[in-house]
């Protein structure tokens, strides 16, 4: 624990929660986060001060949607252990699950910054964290919903693949949240994304969720390419708009599976019994492992193909994989 957030009341909050936890208190927390092989990887928790403007233009994901889409980052980490995340490369293999909790500073901070975004932005907050898979400790979420209720400037976006949406189901969001879950066929799901919640879970939250008047989207990436791809994808299909009407959805994104070069040596490391997951990725530039072209665009044409029986095109993009 950062020394400078002890007395914040979202520390003592968490700190309250894990009386039994031990727990430092140190000057700097930059040192922490430099081992990569500690034995409580994933189970350390960093309550740390958050100094910059916490919403970030999120430039790529902006040119995917074709609209403003910012970041807001008070959680850093994830311990859900999807086999593929690119979060290992992207935060470096970081052992630490760390929390922002100068809350009121935060919150007064983004305020601020809500009134000068465009009109009609989006602010998510599953850039490097899933959204809701530390909610009960955090709360960040439901404080969240309650800030966009009161604005109209911009939409809030919560991308998970948890089901621990209790906090956010009796909240009055005023239609200003989008809660996302992320999406697989359930084969894939119990073989490459552990600790997450299953496919059925899932889609019961995003049911539960709109039925409280919450817009719901759903995220189908990355699409990994294996044996009877086409019939497990279409039951995904069938099965989320047997549940819920194309008005609730508020949007869908595609992207198959992609990450960087050097994370293929981290994957083999931390799951060596997941192979298959790796197979037929190539690298044309020796930075980034992808589908062969033809695979990948016979696999994006394919699902805007059957997913326009369902959707309108307006409401479907692909997410930062072109």
């Amino acid at each position: 624990m950062d020394r400078a957030v002890l007395d914040q009341p979202l520390t003592q909050k968490i700190l309250r929660r894990f009386q039994q936890v031990p727990t430092s208190i140190i000057d700097d927390p930059k040192q922490l986060k430099k081992p990569a092989e500690m034995t409580w990887a994933k189970k350390g928790l960093l309550l740390t001060w958050l100094k910059p403007d916490p919403i970030k233009e999120f430039k790529a994901m902006s040119q995917s949607v074709g609209h403003s889409y910012y970041s807001a980052d008070l959680v850093s980490n994830c311990h859900l252990e999807c086999t593929y995340c690119i979060l290992q490369s992207y935060l470096g293999n970081n052992p630490l699950m760390t929390v922002y909790t100068n809350q009121d500073e935060i919150f007064e901070r983004m305020k601020r910054q809500l009134m000068q975004l465009p009109l009609g932005a989006v602010v998510g907050t599953g850039k490097i964290a899933d959204s809701l898979a530390i909610e009960e400790i955090t709360g960040y979420a439901a404080a969240l919903v309650r800030l966009f209720a009161n604005q109209s400037r911009a939409l809030l976006e919560l991308k998970t693949k948890s089901n621990r949406i209790e906090p956010l189901v009796g909240l009055e969001h005023r239609g200003e949240t989008v809660i996302s879950w992320s999406l697989n066929p359930p084969a894939l799901i119990q073989a490459e994304e552990y600790k997450t919640a299953s496919f059925e879970e899932r889609i019961l939250a995003a049911k539960t969720v709109s039925e409280r008047g919450y817009p719901v989207g759903f995220h189908l990436d990355p699409i990994i390419a294996h044996a009877d791809w086409k019939k497990n994808y279409q039951e995904v299909f069938k099965t989320v708009f047997s549940c819920l009407e194309e008005r609730q959805i508020a949007w869908l994104s595609l992207g198959t599976l992609r990450f960087p070069m050097r994370q293929a040596r981290l994957m083999r490391k931390r799951f060596p019994k997941n192979r298959s997951v790796l197979e037929r990725l190539v690298s044309t530039n020796r930075k980034t492992v992808h589908y062969p072209e033809e695979l990948k665009e016979e696999m994006l044409d394919w699902f805007q193909d059957r997913l326009g029986q369902y959707l309108p095109s307006n409401k479907i993009y692909r997410c930062m994989d072109f």
